[in-house]
């Protein structure tokens, strides 16, 4: 019925608004339904600072229900707590050994993440991203010629007819000794994309694999006191196997140079910086020693990162909204 009244409807312009007019009689109860409906349909629009004007703003401080409800339930903490340390999101933590690198004598205690180094162990994830290291180290310059870049003669090899042989063209042809190649592999990137949680999680997973076999040792520091590779294979226990060692901050130079030039000679110890840790070269040695300032760098990068168990919240309508802590926010969507 809906569709027979639409089909024998015309349409009539009202203040540049189309609206259905029905030919056909129809009950009260459409007629009344019609007439809201032109009515909403001619209403007039409201402007967006109007809207913006009738937007209540956030406040910068809990009102009195949330503040009640924040300190009756011990599980919501304050923003006190959340922004004591930059650590603080990222899970519980435990107690590390630390060890002098020369004497491998315990020294102290580290409290490290259980998010960073007791994550679950993920083969999968580590055999994604090791793929995707060894594609993006690819150089990807090896290059064969076609039919059309190799150098040779332009005439036709035979006539067409009456020789007997295959029909030719060319003397580049694929077929012919010294022609172009099929499809040849041409200069390209080897690299695919992977997303940066996964790649961070590789990570975790790889710290967590090492400490969970035995196979991590946090040190005191990552230093030699002298540059002879003799003094190196006289520190490094037979047991360690191939180590690779992370010391010193960001760059390159922060990393100790007595023990820099004493690894360079030897073909089973890396030593990387902070900022050049990777899940490759921790899976291909047998031992990882990561320095305190190491952890702690670490630690830093998967809370700047965002990636712990408290993800930055964003801010809506920041131009009406006033500056607003984490824990503020989180506080007032718990309520």
């Amino acid at each position: 019925p809906c569709m027979s009244m639409f089909m024998r409807g015309s349409f009539s312009h009202m203040r540049g608004v189309a609206a259905i007019s029905f030919k056909s009689c129809v009950s009260p109860i459409d007629t009344l339904s019609l007439n809201r409906s032109r009515a909403l349909l001619q209403a007039p629009v409201p402007s967006t600072s109007s809207l913006l004007s009738t937007l209540r703003p956030f406040s910068t401080t809990p009102s009195s229900s949330s503040s009640s409800l924040s300190s009756s339930s011990p599980s919501l903490s304050s923003s006190s707590s959340l922004s004591s340390s930059s650590t603080s999101t990222l899970g519980s933590r435990f107690s590390v050994p630390v060890i002098d690198m020369g004497t491998q004598q315990q020294t102290g205690t580290l409290d490290v993440s259980s998010y960073v180094f007791q994550a679950p162990i993920r083969t999968d994830i580590l055999h994604r991203m090791v793929l995707w290291q060894l594609a993006k180290r690819m150089q990807g310059t090896h290059k064969a010629k076609t039919r059309s870049e190799v150098s040779g003669t332009t005439r036709k090899p035979f006539p067409q007819k009456g020789t007997g042989q295959a029909r030719a063209g060319t003397l580049r042809a694929p077929q012919f000794k010294g022609g172009g190649a099929v499809f040849p592999p041409t200069p390209r990137s080897h690299a695919t994309d992977l997303p940066k949680k996964v790649r961070a999680f590789a990570l975790r997973v790889a710290l967590s694999t090492k400490l969970q076999q035995g196979r991590l040792h946090i040190v005191e520091q990552a230093a030699l006191s002298d540059h002879k590779t003799k003094t190196l294979v006289n520190t490094i226990p037979e047991a360690w196997g191939s180590l690779l060692i992370i010391g010193g901050g960001d760059t390159a130079n922060s990393v100790d140079n007595n023990l820099r030039l004493a690894s360079s000679n030897l073909h089973t110890v890396d030593v990387l910086p902070s900022d050049g840790i990777n899940v490759y070269d921790i899976l291909r040695r047998d031992t990882l020693v990561l320095s305190k300032e190491v952890v702690d760098n670490l630690e830093a990068r998967f809370v700047r990162l965002g990636l712990g168990d408290v993800q930055p919240v964003r801010k809506a309508w920041s131009g009406l909204a006033g500056s607003k802590t984490t824990a503020e926010t989180k506080e007032e969507s718990t309520t």
